[in-house]
């Protein structure tokens, strides 16, 4: 099994300098005794950001978003980390790569979940 984390775009990680899902993503890789492997899972698509979207804007918003490295994790058991889960599009999106490349079993880890009883969408 190897970490991965959900890939911020590129003009988000210029801006911020740092992704924080990388910083839990490679401390839960090294509680866990497992390769960490940040540069496997790309964001190829700069989305807009997924706050105030409805589920199925979300979903639109990141398809096609990311990809991953063919080669290297064919049959691979994945954990993937992301920080919030609200309607699992971007984790489904990532999923999606992954089983592109021919991953093996994936499991997802996140550090919070939405509360969907109070959000507002936008349509």
């Amino acid at each position: 099994m190897t970490v991965l984390s959900v890939p911020l775009s590129q003009n988000k990680y210029r801006r911020r300098g740092y992704n924080q899902v990388d910083l839990v993503a490679s401390s839960v890789a090294q509680k866990l005794g497992l390769p960490y492997q940040p540069d496997t899972l790309r964001r190829i698509k700069d989305t807009q950001s997924q706050v105030g979207l409805s589920p199925e804007a979300r979903k639109h918003n990141v398809q096609e978003a990311f990809v991953a490295e063919n080669g290297k994790l064919q049959g691979v058991s994945i954990l993937l980390v992301d920080d919030l889960y609200t309607t699992g599009a971007t984790l489904s999106a990532c999923t999606q790569a992954l089983m592109l490349a021919d991953a093996g079993k994936i499991f997802a880890l996140t550090i919070a979940r939405a509360d969907h009883s109070n959000l507002v969408f936008n349509t």
